[in-house]
């Protein structure tokens, strides 16, 4: 199908048959249905007999930029225009042939337009509204959006939208009470689901996000995105065997997503279940022997089991598949100050500082390590330094505050 310029182009003295508007509606109906190439055939059935169809030409406008035919669009919406000059419906399509051509700031200047020439249509507003919030101006989005619910409330699109900017805009109260609308209008849709149950969360309602988790999950129990999003409220809420049930579930419905696999390794050791989590990170491997978190996951569990030689290999596998990683340069280097072995506790200084200058401000533990290090090796002067910085920047309350002051008393004699 090519919705071209021959079908938008006009002629001049071409007598006009107007179509009747059951025809246009209908075509609107299959455009908004996704069933594109039907609606195309109407929309150009029309325009064989009315070369000024505005509407027409605005659905194949629409119709190709579904398509990404953006010139063809284009076309149409020129035609259009010579017609009627001052159509908002025009305008609106014009704004979403600059989004799609990535201009968001002349975009939103014809969706304005369209807006101040057509404020009663639900085409306009709920377009400016989105577009709006795309552009991360969320308070201006809210009443173009108001409108376009008002104009037409059974609009999942525009109650979807109208919860986003709520949301963004910090009115979480009332994005709660959207979204529901909407779920109520798609009940059948499981993003609806998890999206009202992040909104829930934000709002500290952890039991009334759990049960619409488990409303969704009874349309789609084998929905990955809703099992892992109810595995995480759960575990917010202290339930760990029912976070831990979700996951299982999550990795029988989706046995390639390896992030579950790694999740469910990890919850499970927080629960004391060793043997599942290694069988779940073993289970990453025999998918992908190259997923670093797996390796550094049972470095952990083997740390924790005392099986200190083979919690090095696997800290070591992870270091080697993601060098830039501070995680399992960290805990390496702390593994490899526990030894007795010179050597291995002087590689532990270079790699405790390597994971220093990889990881994120704040993360005192690898400084407070690393002078651990200098100590063990006898370097007292050069533990002091590092102390001293702990205790100068460190905000007291860290963990590692406490524990550079006791290391310094200690090797001062103080």
């Amino acid at each position: 199908m090519r919705a071209g310029k021959a079908a938008c182009s006009l002629e001049k003295g071409e007598k006009i048959v107007h179509e009747p508007n059951a025809t246009l509606d209908q075509a609107e109906n299959l455009l908004r249905a996704g069933k594109i190439e039907a609606a195309v055939k109407l929309f150009r059935g029309v325009l064989d007999k009315d070369r000024k169809s505005v509407q027409a030409l605005c659905g194949l406008a629409r119709a190709s930029l579904f398509l990404g035919m953006v010139g063809e669009a284009e076309t149409c919406v020129e035609a259009a225009h010579k017609v009627d000059p001052g159509h908002g419906e025009v305008y609106a399509i014009s704004g979403l042939i600059r989004e799609a051509k990535g201009d968001m700031e002349g975009a939103l200047e014809y969706h304005k337009r369209a807006v101040e020439l057509a404020p009663g249509s639900f085409m306009t507003q709920y377009n400016y509204g989105r577009a709006l919030g795309a552009a991360r101006q969320h308070r201006q989005a809210i009443p173009h959006l108001r409108r376009a619910v008002e104009i037409d409330p059974e609009s999942y699109d525009a109650l979807y939208a109208l919860g986003i900017v709520l949301k963004e805009s910090g009115e979480i109260g009332k994005a709660v009470g959207v979204f529901t609308k909407a779920m109520k209008l798609a009940p059948d849709n499981p993003d609806i689901y998890a999206t009202l149950s992040d909104v829930l969360v934000e709002a500290r309602d952890l039991p009334m996000a759990r049960e619409v988790l488990e409303e969704g999950l009874r349309r789609h129990p084998r929905n990955p995105a809703l099992l892992g999003k109810a595995s995480a409220v759960a575990m917010g809420a202290g339930d760990m065997p029912a976070a831990v049930a979700y996951l299982e579930r999550q990795v029988e419905a989706a046995p390639g997503y390896e992030q579950a696999w790694i999740n469910l390794a990890n919850l499970s050791m927080l629960t004391n279940d060793l043997e599942k989590s290694e069988w779940a990170a073993n289970e990453v491997l025999k998918r992908n022997p190259g997923n670093w978190q797996a390796h550094y996951h049972l470095g952990n569990l083997y740390e924790a089991t005392r099986l200190y030689a083979e919690a090095e290999k696997a800290y070591r596998r992870a270091v080697e598949l993601a060098p830039k990683e501070h995680k399992p340069l960290g805990n390496l280097g702390a593994l490899l100050i526990e030894m007795d072995d010179p050597n291995k506790n002087r590689e532990a200084v270079h790699i405790l500082e390597c994971a220093d200058k990889l990881a994120p401000e704040g993360e005192w533990r690898l400084r407070y390590n690393l002078a651990l290090a200098h100590a063990k090796l006898g370097e007292k002067e050069k533990a002091l330094k590092v102390l001293a910085i702990i205790r100068k920047n460190a905000p007291p309350e860290n963990e590692a505050f406490a524990l550079a002051g006791v290391l310094e008393a200690n090797l001062t004699g103080s």
